[in-house]
Protein backbone atom coordinates (compact mmCIF):
# COMPACT_ATOMS: atom_id res chain seq x y z
CA UNK A 1 0.00 0.00 0.00
CA UNK A 2 1.36 3.40 -0.44
CA UNK A 3 1.89 5.78 2.39
CA UNK A 4 1.23 3.26 5.16
CA UNK A 5 4.02 3.47 7.71
CA UNK A 6 5.01 0.30 9.05
CA UNK A 7 2.34 -0.96 11.48
CA UNK A 8 -0.41 0.46 10.13
CA UNK A 9 -3.41 -1.69 8.56
CA UNK A 10 -2.37 -3.16 5.17
CA UNK A 11 0.72 -2.70 5.66
CA UNK A 12 2.83 -5.87 3.95
CA UNK A 13 5.47 -7.50 6.14
CA UNK A 14 7.87 -10.33 5.30
CA UNK A 15 7.04 -13.35 6.85
CA UNK A 16 9.56 -15.84 7.31
CA UNK A 17 8.82 -19.51 6.63
CA UNK A 18 7.61 -21.74 9.59
CA UNK A 19 9.25 -24.86 9.71
CA UNK A 20 7.76 -27.75 12.28
CA UNK A 21 9.96 -30.54 13.86
CA UNK A 22 7.24 -33.37 14.79
CA UNK A 23 7.88 -36.74 16.85
CA UNK A 24 5.26 -39.01 15.89
CA UNK A 25 4.53 -41.50 18.05
CA UNK A 26 2.70 -45.29 17.66
CA UNK A 27 2.01 -48.27 20.24
CA UNK A 28 3.04 -46.64 23.24
CA UNK A 29 4.63 -48.99 25.89
CA UNK A 30 5.45 -49.37 29.71
CA UNK A 31 9.06 -50.17 29.86
CA UNK A 32 10.32 -51.27 33.34
CA UNK A 33 14.00 -51.72 33.51
CA UNK A 34 15.93 -49.36 36.01
CA UNK A 35 13.27 -47.06 35.90
CA UNK A 36 9.45 -46.88 34.43
CA UNK A 37 9.72 -44.84 30.76
CA UNK A 38 7.14 -44.93 27.79
CA UNK A 39 8.67 -46.30 24.68
CA UNK A 40 7.28 -46.22 21.57
CA UNK A 41 7.79 -46.29 17.60
CA UNK A 42 8.46 -43.23 16.36
CA UNK A 43 8.98 -41.05 13.53
CA UNK A 44 10.67 -37.56 12.95
CA UNK A 45 9.28 -35.51 10.45
CA UNK A 46 10.58 -31.62 9.73
CA UNK A 47 8.09 -29.45 7.38
CA UNK A 48 8.75 -26.24 6.01
CA UNK A 49 5.13 -24.79 6.17
CA UNK A 50 5.94 -22.51 3.05
CA UNK A 51 5.67 -25.66 0.79
CA UNK A 52 9.23 -24.88 -0.94
CA UNK A 53 10.77 -27.85 0.20
CA UNK A 54 10.02 -31.11 0.38
CA UNK A 55 9.05 -32.42 3.91
CA UNK A 56 12.09 -35.13 5.44
CA UNK A 57 10.38 -37.98 6.81
CA UNK A 58 12.66 -40.69 8.85
CA UNK A 59 12.40 -44.30 9.25
CA UNK A 60 10.71 -45.59 12.01
CA UNK A 61 12.94 -46.30 15.16
CA UNK A 62 12.37 -47.45 18.87
CA UNK A 63 12.46 -44.03 20.83
CA UNK A 64 11.55 -43.79 25.26
CA UNK A 65 10.82 -41.24 26.77
CA UNK A 66 13.81 -39.71 28.75
CA UNK A 67 11.11 -38.57 31.47
CA UNK A 68 9.26 -40.55 33.74
CA UNK A 69 5.65 -40.48 34.66
CA UNK A 70 6.00 -38.30 37.84
CA UNK A 71 7.92 -35.98 35.50
CA UNK A 72 5.23 -36.67 32.70
CA UNK A 73 2.10 -35.59 35.28
CA UNK A 74 3.96 -32.29 36.85
CA UNK A 75 3.81 -30.91 33.49
CA UNK A 76 0.79 -32.00 32.89
CA UNK A 77 -0.74 -30.61 35.95
CA UNK A 78 1.86 -27.02 34.92
CA UNK A 79 0.02 -26.67 31.66
CA UNK A 80 -3.40 -28.12 32.15
CA UNK A 81 -4.46 -26.70 36.04
CA UNK A 82 -2.14 -24.28 37.61
CA UNK A 83 -3.67 -21.61 35.80
CA UNK A 84 -6.88 -22.54 37.59
CA UNK A 85 -5.07 -21.14 40.84
CA UNK A 86 -1.83 -19.62 40.22
CA UNK A 87 -0.99 -18.55 44.07
CA UNK A 88 0.37 -19.66 47.28
CA UNK A 89 1.76 -23.18 47.49
CA UNK A 90 0.64 -23.72 43.79
CA UNK A 91 2.83 -20.70 42.67
CA UNK A 92 5.85 -22.72 44.23
CA UNK A 93 4.89 -26.26 42.67
CA UNK A 94 4.83 -24.03 39.34
CA UNK A 95 8.09 -22.38 40.11
CA UNK A 96 9.46 -25.90 40.60
CA UNK A 97 8.22 -27.28 37.67
CA UNK A 98 9.30 -24.49 35.36
CA UNK A 99 12.79 -24.71 36.53
CA UNK A 100 12.68 -28.22 35.25
CA UNK A 101 11.65 -27.45 31.74
CA UNK A 102 14.98 -26.46 30.02
CA UNK A 103 16.31 -29.38 31.68
CA UNK A 104 13.35 -31.86 30.24
CA UNK A 105 13.94 -30.50 26.78
CA UNK A 106 17.31 -31.00 27.00
CA UNK A 107 16.69 -34.58 27.70
CA UNK A 108 14.31 -34.80 24.96
CA UNK A 109 16.68 -33.58 22.45
CA UNK A 110 19.11 -35.73 23.34
CA UNK A 111 17.14 -38.69 23.41
CA UNK A 112 15.95 -37.63 19.89
CA UNK A 113 19.62 -37.54 18.66
CA UNK A 114 20.78 -40.52 19.58
CA UNK A 115 18.72 -42.14 16.80
CA UNK A 116 20.75 -42.02 13.52
CA UNK A 117 17.39 -42.70 11.71
CA UNK A 118 16.35 -39.44 12.96
CA UNK A 119 19.47 -37.47 11.71
CA UNK A 120 17.96 -36.61 8.33
CA UNK A 121 15.28 -34.44 9.36
CA UNK A 122 16.97 -32.95 12.46
CA UNK A 123 20.08 -31.81 10.24
CA UNK A 124 17.48 -30.24 7.99
CA UNK A 125 15.41 -28.55 10.89
CA UNK A 126 18.89 -27.48 12.18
Amino acid sequence: MRNCLPGCVGAKRALRPRAELLLELENPQIQEEDKQRVSAMATVRYELLDYTTREIVSNRFRFTAPIGPIEAEDLRWYLERYYLWPTGVFQQRADNIAAQLPKWGHALYEALTQSKTAQDALNAWQ
